[in-house]
């Protein structure tokens, strides 16, 4: 049996039909295709019953010439951000946006809008897109700049539109292998809100075992580029098997040692691949949650409303009797609309993992219900419970456009995936 999973490993599907760009055309009308590259996505947008794997690929000779003097290049969209990385560093360049994976690929970035530590400065993956090269329904290549209605449909799609093929992306100047990390210890929401944003990446880490006075107490890490020589990063490990190591009482046993041990503020020296790709450093974690996975909340709310949204989510998150090793806290700073179903706005984001049990599906339903009454919103990249009333909520001002644009370049729906049913952008 062949099981094709979400990165949270909580959803899947067992034996779906594969099938190859060349064998889209012989495919019924009604029959849908979930394109699916480096399975990065917690929830289930890349899970459908007829799968188009696009696996990782190297990215082809880049010109010296062209990077040097324009600072843009031309990458497949099945390129991964690893070799994206790697290449680019060899001619002094760097992407200026990167998600805390560098198993993700350009494509799936664009489809999902991906953003980083450093959002409030520079923005989302797509704000450095200036052109994709898709394949519509049918076969017909297309290339698309921002503010085509192509474009705004395709970033943050979910893979709606077409395969992403290609991009063309502005680059900056590499600025070094090795960030320099300060971490400032917090007592509260507060205090940790305020910290935030005060260097190019910034982001916090959230104490989840702190009592209700003190909610929201952090480890705020500002990291800055340097060029500073430091050792690599330690070599990738795995989970070898999926074993029920997170729980209630090691993550709140984890928490408390991690906050209470950790100076008042610390200054070090870490790889840029040990503090850009968090995510790449354990290979296999979400079967830490054994065999059930994990599910991810992740919102952001309006600044008007940030601090006090965040704390309602976090005591709701607490009164169902959760503690959360991995909870992230981080401010979005201005952002232009470069797509109708774009998730980052001005505001207050907050990421927390939970096991994928009953208990904690419910919470994360009470909590996307909670998200769509204030005004906020849920990440698709990490959602798997949000209802299509919920997101028609969340996202009102795009859902129609989104529609209109596929009315128009994908009037058959042909690419689809479990999620983008549930949204109801597709059958």
């Amino acid at each position: 049996m062949s099981r094709v999973r979400g990165f949270g490993r909580s959803v899947w599907v067992d034996d779906p039909e594969r099938v190859t760009p060349n064998g889209i055309a012989g495919l019924p009308d009604d029959v849908g295709v979930t394109i699916r590259g480096g399975g990065c996505s917690y929830g289930d947008a890349a899970i459908g019953q007829c799968v188009l794997h696009i696996p990782p690929s190297p990215i082809p000779v880049l010109q010296a010439d062209i990077l040097r003097v324009e600072s843009v290049v031309s990458l497949c969209g099945s390129a991964t951000i690893q070799d994206c990385d790697s290449a680019l560093r060899s001619f002094g360049m760097m992407l200026p946006v990167v998600p805390g994976t560098a198993r993700a690929t350009i494509a799936g970035c664009i489809a999902n809008d991906v953003h980083g530590k450093n959002q409030h400065v520079s923005g989302t993956f797509s704000t450095h897109v200036s052109k994709i090269a898709l394949r519509l329904e049918g076969g017909r290549v297309a290339e698309t700049v921002p503010g085509e209605r192509l474009f705004m449909a395709t970033v943050g799609g979910l893979g709606t539109t077409g395969v992403i093929l290609g991009a063309d992306i502005r680059l900056v100047s590499d600025l070094g292998s090795a960030f320099l990390v300060t971490e400032t210890k917090t007592r509260n929401l507060t205090e940790t809100l305020s910290g935030l944003s005060q260097s190019n990446y910034s982001v916090a880490w959230v104490d989840m075992s702190a009592e209700t006075a003190a909610v929201g107490r952090a480890i705020v890490i500002d990291g800055e580029p340097t060029k500073q020589r430091v050792r690599p990063a330690p070599q990738r490990k795995a989970v070898p098997v999926a074993l029920p190591l997170v729980n209630s009482f090691t993550s709140r046993a984890f928490c408390a040692l991690k906050y209470h041990t950790a100076p008042e503020t610390k200054t070090r020296l870490v790889s840029r691949d040990q503090f850009l790709y968090p995510l790449d450093r354990l290979a296999g974690w979400p079967s830490l949650y054994g065999r059930q996975g994990l599910v991810q909340f992740h919102a952001v709310f309006p600044d008007s409303i940030g601090e006090a949204a965040v704390r309602e989510a976090l005591l709701r998150i607490k009164a169902h009797g959760h503690c959360s090793p991995l909870a992230i806290l981080k401010r979005f700073g201005p952002q232009e609309r470069t797509g109708y179903l774009g998730f980052v706005s001005q505001g207050v984001s907050l990421a927390v993992d939970l096991p994928a049990s009953t208990q904690g599906l419910q919470t994360v339903r009470e909590l996307g219900r909670y998200v769509a009454e204030v005004g906020g919103r849920v990440y698709p990249a990490k959602d798997q419970v949000i209802t299509q009333c919920q997101f028609q909520q969340m996202y009102k001002d795009g859902y129609p456009e989104q529609l209109a644009a596929l009315d128009q370049y994908a009037p058959r729906r042909r690419w689809r995936s479990q999620m983008t049913a549930r949204y109801g952008l597709t059958p």
